[in-house]
């Protein structure tokens, strides 16, 4: 560097010699590059000439050179390049020792240098990176918060509360007996509780509600029995003051009639042709006289007379009244008693009439030399205990087309029937708030089913 002396006396300007002096300016920019000051543990700053060689110390060794320190080595970074163009700023590149850095660049054009300032990028990002790590812990306490609430909540809230929405699904559905458990001391636990005293009321006054209801529907059933029964007894009662006043008035010629075929049949002789017509006549009276004895039992009311009796015994009885019969036809009796049955109520002179009538039909279907079959069973109809006498013949049997005419009155398939008979073990059996069923196969049998009800079976 040059600079003149200059004599300003005398009021004038005078060169009176030359400072000349020598700067190293490297020196100065060496102090300035190797202090590193804001620059962490991997900056630094360093200055190129114009051609792109450093004019100050370098921090680290140089790819292409094994000096450390060495100056005059030209240097082709990016930042290089960029400053070399009189550019300024900042951007991501390979240094010189091919580290990646952030480098910012400046040219100074009065000194024709550049100025450039690198940090290695893993220690410019290692923040972010704490931040980041930082960020993925709280993230991941969160987390792990959130699913220690969400199975805090499932299981003492959302859990019970579904269990409840399920038991009221099933009670709805009808399953009253269904009830909560959940032993929990809160909020949702106090709710069960109540759920369930609810439950039980609701059940208790269900249960209630049925069993009026069914007293309500038991006493409408008696009670429009009874009226039917008492209309029916009225329509009887009438219809018997009729029938017996007929009957009374045919009986008496019929009666003349009788006596007299008598007296004349003794005058007869027995091989002649007039007594053969003077058996028929007697027959045909005392058909009329059966028939109008039936039509007396038919219309007139029945009164029962019950008391409890075992089924084996009436059945029992039943056969004392038509042994000499069940003899003369060879019929074979086989009987299939249930044990311990419990004893029927019943009108037992009524219930014999009907045993009777049924097996005098079977005797009659099955000619001669022919069995029937007598069961006793304990069964169960729309609840109400009952006891089953089942009589099965090997007869003839009934067609089809006649089995549903059978209980009609004056209905008969029998050569000398009245057509009474069916229809007043009908009647009886209806009174005794039983049934009979019948079942026939043509060339196999019939199978005829009373149904009695037991002593206090309701």
């Amino acid at each position: 560097m040059i600079s003149p002396i200059r004599d300003t006396s005398k009021n004038r300007l005078h060169t009176i010699g030359f400072v000349v002096g020598d700067l190293e300016i490297s020196h100065a920019f060496n102090r300035l590059a190797t202090g590193h000051v804001g620059l962490g543990k991997t900056g630094e700053i360093y200055i190129v000439s114009a051609s792109g060689i450093p004019i100050t110390n370098l921090r680290y060794k140089p790819a292409n050179t094994g000096n450390e320190e060495s100056i005059g080595s030209l240097i082709k970074t990016e930042g290089v390049k960029r400053v070399l163009n009189h550019e300024k700023g900042t951007s991501i590149y390979k240094n010189y020792a091919g580290e990646t850095v952030v480098g910012s660049y400046l040219w100074l054009d009065k000194l024709k240098v550049g100025v450039i300032a690198e940090i290695h990028k893993s220690e410019i990002m290692a923040p972010l990176r704490r931040i980041g790590y930082s960020a993925f812990l709280t993230l991941g306490i969160l987390f792990t918060l959130c699913v220690i609430i969400s199975y805090y909540v499932s299981n003492h809230i959302s859990a019970p509360i579904i269990t409840i929405a399920e038991t009221a699904k099933k009670i709805a559905d009808g399953d009253l007996n269904h009830r909560l458990s959940l032993d929990l001391k809160n909020e949702i636990g106090v709710l069960a509780e109540a759920f369930n005293s609810m439950t039980e009321q609701l059940a208790t006054t269900i249960r209630t509600l049925e069993e009026k209801e069914k007293s309500i529907r038991e006493a409408y059933h008696e009670l429009k029995d009874t009226q039917a029964q008492l209309v029916q007894s009225e329509k009887m009662a009438a219809i018997g003051e009729l029938v017996a006043s007929i009957v009374h008035e045919m009986r008496n010629p019929l009666s003349s009639i009788k006596l007299n075929l008598q007296i004349i049949g003794r005058k007869l002789d027995r091989d002649s042709q007039a007594h053969e017509h003077y058996k028929i006549a007697i027959d045909q009276v005392a058909h009329l006289d059966k028939m109008f004895s039936e039509l007396l039992n038919y219309s007139k009311p029945i009164v029962l007379d019950k008391i409890p009796i075992l089924p084996d015994k009436l059945v029992d009885m039943a056969l004392k009244h038509i042994s000499e019969k069940l003899s003369v036809h060879n019929t074979k009796i086989i009987k299939k008693f249930e044990e311990n049955l419990p004893p029927v109520e019943v009108d037992v002179d009524k219930i014999i009439q009907v045993i009777v009538n049924v097996l005098n039909n079977a005797i009659d279907a099955i000619e001669d030399d022919g069995k029937i079959e007598i069961k006793t069973r304990f069964t169960e109809m729309e609840r109400q205990k009952m006891v089953d006498i089942i009589i099965s013949d090997s007869g003839v049997g009934i067609p089809e087309h006649q089995l549903e005419h059978i209980f009609k009155t004056f209905f008969t398939t029998k050569k000398k029937g009245t057509g009474l008979g069916l229809t007043v073990v009908k009647k009886i059996m209806e009174a005794h708030q039983g049934r009979i069923n019948v079942k026939s196969t043509v060339g196999e049998g019939t199978t005829v089913v009373l149904s009695l009800p037991v002593k206090d079976s309701k």
